[in-house]
């Protein structure tokens, strides 16, 4: 684990995770978690943080309760030194979602 926000050090699996990450992309080009995982592969493997805060983004555009793009958007901001902007966000996507049965 990572010593800043518990994320699994991904050290001589960029590639695979790159991989990866263009295979979901032909699956399920539209769907939210592949937009989150490509944004993850951009955000922690290439450090290509305009690109992954685009992607965040447009993951949580598709599904608003999508927490894989939730939790990892949180993080980014985290990374990115916007430390209430994490808070607002989290907060304000949890109250737009209704509790499941």
């Amino acid at each position: 684990m990572s010593e800043d926000h518990g994320v699994a050090l991904i050290v001589g699996k960029t590639e695979k995770l790159r991989e990866l990450s263009a295979r979901l992309v032909k699956l399920d080009p539209g769907g939210s978690e592949t937009r989150a995982a490509v944004a993850i592969t951009l955000f922690l493997n290439d450090w290509k943080w305009t690109e992954a805060e685009n992607e965040f983004k447009q993951a949580l555009q598709l599904d608003p309760t999508c927490r894989m793009a939730l939790t990892y958007y949180g993080y980014f901001l985290t990374d990115c030194g916007a430390t209430r902007m994490p808070v607002t966000c989290l907060n304000a996507r949890a109250s737009s979602i209704q509790p499941r049965p």
